[in-house]
């Protein structure tokens, strides 16, 4: 019946695939009676049709991209997974201020990384931390919320080591977590009440305790004056004598043969303040450090012959001190006789010596 009804309109202008959409339509629905609107159902009807075909051949491309699409999805999940992740959480979004919160890092390590024995944890230098416990793919990390401030942390990374030994990194965005504070907030004003009352701070032994600093002072400067004053007083009563060089250094000179040094056998002994003697006199009288200088930098100094003379016998002191030179008794008398001598000679007179008495003494 439909298909003598459509055979016939086909000769009132409708196509032969018009035709047919208007069959696959029929078979959704049946066809309404032709009349004088059978022409526009007809071409509704083909639209419809077309709409259906388009929305079958989307669909079927949008599931061929799929298949096609997920294979990369997998992949893209592995790698994600073998690379590893770190997410962060708080037990707590808020809290009071001196609480402690959570943090809990949970990670996930590549193949053969680990972390090691104390994880390296960027991101909570500014924390306070105060205590932090490892778990398998966790970590806990209690915090002191110490200010009244926001805790903010910009991000967190989790330090590892790989399977080839290079160093790396977990990334994590940051946590945030607001700090109440510990008066209550339906309050406008807290009631602060004192504990005790006003202290004055004006105390009576501080001001004695000034006058004590002040009369303490004024009597260490009059027993300063006092001392000064009877030192000034006793200047030139008390004046150390000392004998001229010639005399001093022939009285040594004597001590040291009256000891018997040298007839015992201890010659190095006896060379040693031999020597000395000769250098403190050198210095006494010629005015450089002698008995600091070595014999040589003393050579510079000692220009005449008599002072020559000194030289030698310096220099055979020195071997046998130093070298272990052998010398017999007349020749340690002679060089004793030679030093006496050496002194006799080079000692100032009678009026030089008292002139240079009544200096020192001035």
């Amino acid at each position: 019946m439909v298909h003598l009804t459509l055979n016939r309109t086909c000769g009132s202008g409708f196509s032969r695939d018009f035709i047919e959409q208007y069959k696959k339509i029929s078979r959704l629905k049946p066809l309404p009676q032709f009349g004088r609107t059978a022409g526009l159902d007809a071409r509704r009807y083909a639209w419809r049709a077309r709409v259906i075909e388009q929305v079958k051949k989307i669909n079927s491309t949008i599931i061929i991209l799929l298949l096609l699409l997920s294979p990369l999805a997998v992949m893209s999940a592995d790698h994600e997974s073998d690379a590893g992740s770190l997410s962060v959480t708080v037990d707590k979004a808020e809290a009071a201020l001196g609480s402690i919160i959570t943090l809990t890092l949970d990670y996930s390590l590549p193949e053969g990384a680990s972390i090691g024995q104390d994880p390296q944890i960027k991101g909570l230098e500014d924390l306070s931390v105060v205590d932090r416990d490892l778990a398998p793919g966790r970590i806990d990390v209690k915090v002191l919320l110490d200010t009244p401030q926001e805790l903010k942390t910009s991000g967190i990374e989790l330090a590892y080591t790989d399977g080839e030994g290079k160093e790396s990194s977990l990334q994590a965005p940051g946590i945030s977590v607001r700090v109440l504070s510990n008066i209550a907030q339906n309050e406008k004003e807290p009631d602060i009440k004192p504990i005790l009352d006003i202290v004055p701070t004006k105390k009576e032994w501080v001001r004695w305790l000034i006058w004590g600093m002040v009369l303490l002072a004024v009597l260490l400067a009059a027993a300063a004056v006092i001392l000064a004053l009877k030192r000034w007083s006793a200047r030139g009563q008390y004046v150390q004598v000392t004998d001229p060089a010639h005399i001093l250094a022939k009285r040594q000179l004597h001590d040291l043969v009256r000891e018997q040094l040298f007839e015992k056998g201890y010659h190095k002994e006896f060379y040693f303040r031999f020597s000395e003697i000769i250098r403190r006199y050198i210095e006494a009288t010629k005015g450089f450090p002698a008995v600091e200088y070595t014999t040589e930098e003393i050579s510079r100094h000692l220009v005449h012959d008599p002072d020559r003379q000194m030289l030698a016998l310096l220099r055979h002191a020195d071997l046998v001190k130093f070298a272990d030179a052998s010398v017999c008794v007349h020749g340690n008398q002679e060089e004793i006789k030679a030093v006496f001598d050496y002194i006799e000679n080079t000692s100032p007179s009678q009026d030089d010596a008292d002139r240079s008495a009544r200096e020192s003494v001035s």
